[in-house]
């Protein structure tokens, strides 16, 4: 064993000069807080007291008549897909949210593009 058990590391700063760094620390936070809080808050934002806020209404919501598509017989695939409502009543429709194939025919009720099963829409 060595006689010195304390080992100094190279390039460490002393103690006081940490102190005197946390002593300078807190002087310069206070100054960028007065600096945030003096631009965050103008008098142009802010509201009169005897202001009534403002309420938004409710958009309405009309609904609109959706054309349905021509589907052949032996299928169609519809590139960008489209809406379910879109399809004509007694077609068969690959439902995955939107409509990539719809057919009239019924077949073997699976969707030749991703072997999904076909829904028919009453």
């Amino acid at each position: 064993m060595t006689k010195n058990r304390h080992i100094r590391i190279a390039n460490t700063k002393p103690l006081a000069s940490m102190r005197t760094r946390e002593r300078t620390t807190p002087p310069l936070t206070a100054v960028f807080l007065a600096a945030f809080v003096a631009t965050s808050c103008s008098k142009s934002q802010a509201q009169p007291e005897h202001a009534v806020p403002a309420v938004k209404e409710p958009a309405t919501v009309v609904p609109t008549k959706v054309d349905t598509l021509d589907v052949p017989a032996d299928g169609k695939q519809f590139k960008p897909p489209v809406h379910p409502e879109q399809i004509p009543a007694g077609a068969w429709y690959c439902d995955m949210g939107l409509v990539h194939w719809a057919q009239l025919k019924e077949g073997n009720h699976q969707c030749p593009l991703c072997k999904m099963e076909l829904k028919q829409k009453k």
